[in-house]
């Protein structure tokens, strides 16, 4: 009996040094997690079922990044630790069973059980599940007044902007408060990656800017060094560069993307890999053998781990398209050979092969690729017909390319698209086709600033000026800041 009540009172009081680490760790001391878990220990060997010790001990566990020894125990306390396990699986890149150990049923879920379904869909790249599963996070985070509903919406966001539905994307950003653009540079970096899917790269740039401020004046506030808020700042700085490129301010782009490189060792491996791979679509076929190592070094399986599809997409596509052009056709077959393994669905391997076709002066081969594709191609992607179109332009066959262009429904509103049409039908003579091309596309309510601006000068540079006020009347309407349609309307 003496020896047994010995043994109750140190139970005791490792109970109460155990109780003691696990305030020291709530209250945020991670020094605290090591002596929590040899505490833990000791209680076990004395009482090896103490149902509070073993809960702290799996915390530990996950804590310190012990992810095995977590998973397991966890396992074995069952249903209580169901999250923690699955958590544990998660970390482990075991995703498809980490989802195993969650409820089948997640409408009935606590809201971390549901975010980490959401995280699991992200990473295994089901974008829109995870959006969906991130929404309902937020909107359970949101009632309960966690405090975390702002990071949600921002997850939800990202989440749509990979799964390519930039029409959602836009959406749902617009129906965020503006108030939180300020607060989180995430969700203003986000919104312009919705507007990059949807080609609206002024929109994109100005939102870009909100996040660049709000990102440098929260840095500024911690007083860093001008390299490391930079390095900081690397994901915006790219992304910013990448707008600059698509509007034509190539200078621009080519001197952030410089930059960006010479910080290359401190950046994310994913940011900096983007900036090699925009580096080398900025100089199209200029200093090849530089361009070609660093799309090779983009392949790498170390940076492979760290993309996303549709990076992973751009970047073999890219290493085979210089191949090509540096005549180099095992190597373009074997990027075209990972790319058709890879995402069987996509039209980028016929697109290449009828490149290096072209490129051998085969163009009837080049053609039937091509018009195999765009026939095989979901109709959103217009990639294999811009393509066809080209090709036949480059054969001195405009009417083909009209033709061809006039089939892409899905690009009836787009700036691009639009002005290429206009373009042909005048080198043709067709006004009348041209302007009829130009209203179809303006007759869209919410027409971009671009083809209101482009239309407006292509009235103006027929001599139709009745029409052309009507555009320049939308364009100060749409956007009432813009001095030069104002001056235009007036004048």
């Amino acid at each position: 009996p003496r020896e047994q009540g010995r043994a109750i009172v140190m139970q005791e009081a490792l109970l109460s040094e155990v109780s003691r680490y696990v305030e020291e760790a709530r209250a945020g001391s991670e020094d605290a997690l090591p002596p929590l878990l040899a505490a833990c220990e000791r209680v076990l060997a004395l009482a090896p079922e103490d149902a509070e010790t073993l809960r702290a001990k799996l915390t530990c566990l996950v804590e310190l990044g012990r992810y095995g020894e977590a998973e397991a125990l966890a396992a074995e306390l069952g249903e209580p630790a169901r999250y923690e396990r699955a958590y544990a699986l998660y970390q482990l890149g075991r995703e498809a069973d980490a989802m195993r150990a969650l409820p089948a049923d997640l409408s009935g879920a606590s809201g971390a059980e549901q975010t980490l379904a959401a995280q699991i869909k992200y990473r295994q790249a089901e974008y829109g599940e995870a959006a969906r599963l991130f929404r309902a996070a937020a909107e359970q985070a949101a009632s309960e007044g966690d405090g975390t509903a702002a990071e949600h919406y921002t997850n939800v966001l990202a989440s749509l902007v990979l799964s390519r539905d930039s029409a959602a994307a836009t959406s749902y950003g617009a129906s965020l408060a503006a108030g939180l653009e300020a607060e989180q540079f995430e969700l203003a970096y986000n919104l312009a990656c919705a507007h990059i899917g949807s080609g609206e790269y002024s929109a994109a740039r100005d939102k870009l800017a909100v996040a660049l401020r709000a990102c440098r004046e929260s840095l500024g506030a911690e007083n860093l060094p001008e390299e490391e808020v930079e390095v900081e700042l690397g994901v915006l700085t790219a992304q910013a560069a990448f707008v600059d490129q698509q509007l034509g301010d190539k200078e621009a782009a080519a001197a952030a993307y410089a930059t960006l490189a010479s910080f290359k060792a401190e950046l994310e491996v994913a940011v900096a890999a983007v900036v090699a791979n925009n580096t080398v679509a900025l100089r199209g076929e200029a200093n090849l053998f530089d361009s070609w190592k660093k799309a090779k070094a983009n392949l790498a399986e170390p940076i492979v781990k760290k993309l996303t599809p549709h990076q992973r997409q751009a970047f073999l596509a890219n290493a085979a398209l210089l191949s090509v052009a540096m005549s180099r056709p095992e190597q373009a077959k074997e990027c075209v050979s990972s790319l058709r393994s890879e995402f069987p669905a996509s039209p980028l391997p016929a697109i290449i092969e009828a490149a290096s076709a072209a490129r051998a002066r085969r163009p009837a081969d080049a053609e039937a690729l091509l018009r195999a594709a765009a026939a095989a191609a979901d109709a959103s992607d217009p990639r294999p017909s811009l393509a066809l179109a080209q090709l036949q332009l480059d054969g001195k066959d405009p009417a083909a390319a009209l033709r061809t262009l006039h089939g892409l429904r899905s690009l009836s509103t787009s700036p691009g698209y639009v002005g290429a049409l206009v373009a042909l039908h005048e080198r043709a003579g067709d006004v009348d086709a041209a302007s009829t091309a130009l209203e179809a596309a303006l007759s869209a309510e919410a027409a971009p600033l671009a083809l209101l601006r482009s239309g407006a000068q292509f009235y103006a540079r027929h001599g139709r000026w009745a029409e052309a006020a009507a555009l320049r009347r939308r364009l100060v309407e749409a956007a009432p800041r813009d001095a030069a349609a104002l001056a235009a309307l007036v004048a």
